[in-house]
C-alpha cells in the first residue's frame, strides 16, 4: 500500500488569487509525511537498544556457516561429544559438523546428502535427518575419526547412510481446505529415545526402531492434530513412552504410547501458533511452549488447567520467540531465540539473566540447545552462535533468602553460580559460633 495515499487531496479553485492560495495552502497540509516504520521493522529499532545492554557476562563465538544458499534449517548437538551437526535446505552442501572446544567453533567436515534436511537429531554414532520427501534418512557417523581422535587415513566413509524410513503423508500438497494450512511432506522434527525415534510429518507422528535397521512399518503412529506440528520431543525422564507436541493451532498435547488407543493424555490450546515445546530436563512435570503472540508459557502438566503456570515475556522486543531450551544445570533458566536476531536467558523470577545477539546477518534463530554452561543458536542465513556464560552472569539471577547477611548473600550467589570454592570461603570466613545460623541460612 502506498504511504502517501491517504494524504494526498487535490486542489481546486474557482479564480487564480484563490486558487495559488488554496494550493499553497494544500501543500502546507498535505506535505507527505517521512515514512512511518512498519511492523515488520519494530524489531531494528528494538535491537539497537538492546544491543546497548550489559552482556560482559556472556563470551559469544560467532561462526558463518560455508552454506552457499544461507538456508540453515536445523541444528543437532552430541551428548558427550564436542560436536554440532547441522542441516540446510540447500540441494548442495547441506550437512555440516563443527567441533565445539571452550571459545572456538570449527568446521570438520560438509557433505552433501541427496535431499534437502529440515531437522537433525544426534544420538552417540547415527545421525537422524529429515527430509521434504516424508522421509528419514539414518547416518552413521565415525565421530572419533570426525574429530581427529583416530588416524583421518583409515578406510570407509566418516558419513554413511544405513537406512530410510519414509512417514505417511498427504496425498496432495497443492490445495488447503479453508481455515486449514496448506498439508506438506517435510519432517519438520526427529527426535530420539534411545533406540527408538519419532518422525512428525504434518500433525501425525510415527515411532521407528532404529535398532532394527531399516524399516517398512512404523511401531506406532499417531494423529495427535488435524493441523502441521512444529515439534514433537521425547519425555527426557520417561525414556519411549512420553512426547510432547506443539503445533500452528496453538495447541500443545503429550502422547503416553503405553495408552492403548487414543494416546494423548494431556492436551491445552490457546490462540497463538506454537513455534516450539521443550521438556525440563530437571523437572519433568514442566513443559515450555514459545507462542507466536511473543509469550513462552510454561505448563504444570500435573493439572489440566487452561492458563499455563508462569508466562514469559520480554516487555520491549517485537520479536517472536521461535526456539526455546531449557538451562540443563539451573531448575529456572529458560533459554529464548527469537525472530529479530536475538538471544536471550529468562529467569523464572522475571529478570532477563542476559542477552545477545544471535545472527550476523538478518534472520530468525531457527534452533537453540544447551550443553553445561553454553548455549548454542543457529540462525536462518547459516550464522552458528556459542554463548558462554560466566558466574558474573548468573551472580545477578541468583535469589537469595538472606536478609542483610552480605556474607551468606555472598555464598548463596556463588552456590548458585556453580562457584563452590568461593561459597566455601565465605562460609568458613563466618565466626565459629555462627555455624548453625550459616546452616539454615544455606
Amino acid at each position: 500500500m502506498d504511504i502517501y495515499a491517504e494524504t494526498w487531496r487535490p486542489a481546486s479553485s474557482t479564480s487564480n488569487m484563490s486558487g495559488t492560495r488554496s494550493r499553497r495552502q494544500s501543500a502546507r497540509e498535505v506535505a507527505p509525511a517521512p515514512p512511518a516504520i512498519s511492523n515488520n521493522s519494530q524489531w531494528r529499532q528494538a535491537y539497537v537498544a538492546s544491543d546497548t545492554g550489559d552482556t560482559s557476562g556472556v563470551h559469544s563465538t560467532s561462526l558463518g556457516l560455508p552454506d552457499d544458499s544461507r538456508f540453515t534449517t536445523s541444528l543437532a548437538m552430541s551428548e558427550d561429544q564436542p560436536l554440532l551437526a547441522v542441516g540446510s535446505g540447500s540441494h548442495e552442501t547441506n550437512m555440516f559438523f563443527v567441533q565445539s572446544l571452550d571459545d572456538q567453533l570449527d568446521v570438520k567436515a560438509s557433505f552433501a546428502s541427496k535431499f534437502p534436511i529440515y531437522s537433525l537429531a544426534l544420538h552417540g554414532n547415527l545421525l537422524l535427518a529429515g527430509t521434504d520427501r516424508s522421509t528419514s534418512v539414518l547416518y552413521r557417523v565415525d565421530r572419533a575419526r570426525l574429530l581427529g581422535y583416530t588416524d583421518a587415513e583409515e578406510d570407509g566413509p566418516l558419513v554413511r547412510c544405513v537406512g530410510t524410513f519414509k512417514s505417511k503423508a498427504a496425498r496432495s500438497v497443492d490445495v488447503a481446505a479453508p481455515g486449514s494450512h496448506a498439508p506438506t511432506r517435510r519432517v519438520a522434527c526427529v527426535d530420539f529415545a534411545g533406540d527408538s525415534f519419532l518422525a512428525c510429518v504434518g500433525g501425525v507422528v510415527s515411532v521407528w526402531d532404529a535398532s532394527h535397521g531399516q524399516q517398512q512399518q512404523p511401531m506406532r503412529v499417531e494423529r495427535v492434530s488435524a493441523q502441521p506440528l512444529t515439534r514433537a520431543v521425547w519425555s527426557p525422564h520417561s525414556g519411549a513412552n512420553l512426547i510432547a507436541a506443539a503445533g500452528v493451532d496453538g495447541g500443545a498435547a503429550i502422547v503416553d504410547l503405553r495408552r492403548r488407543g487414543r494416546a494423548v493424555a494431556w492436551r491445552v490450546s490457546t490462540a497463538a501458533c506454537a513455534n516450539d515445546a521443550a521438556w525440563s530436563p530437571l523437572v519433568p512435570y514442566w513443559l515450555a511452549t514459545a507462542g507466536e503472540d511473543g509469550a513462552v508459557r510454561v505448563w504444570d502438566l500435573r493439572y489440566t488447567a487452561t492458563t499455563p503456570a508462569m508466562t514469559v515475556r520480554h516487555a520491549t522486543s517485537a520479536g517472536v520467540p521461535r526456539r526455546v531450551a531449557w538451562s540443563p544445570t539451573h531448575v529456572d533458566l529458560l533459554s529464548v531465540g527469537t525472530s529479530d536476531r536475538a538471544w536471550r536467558l529468562h529467569s523464572l523470577h522475571g529478570s532477563v539473566v542476559a542477552e545477545c545477539r544471535a545472527a550476523d546477518d538478518v534472520g530468525a534463530v531457527v534452533a537453540a540447545c544447551a550443553k553445561g554452561s553454553t548455549y548454542y543458536t543457529l540462525s536462518a542465513c547459516g550464522d552458528l552462535f556459542a554463548h558462554r556464560l560466566t558466574p558474573q552472569a548468573l551472580s545477578h539471577a541468583a535469589a537469595k533468602r538472606s536478609e542483610g547477611d552480605s556474607v551468606l548473600r555472598m555464598a548463596e550467589t556463588a552456590v548458585y553460580a556453580r562457584d563452590i570454592r568461593a561459597a566455601a570461603d565465605a562460609v568458613l570466613s563466618q565466626p565459629l559460633g555462627s555455624d548453625v545460623a550459616t546452616t539454615r541460612a544455606l
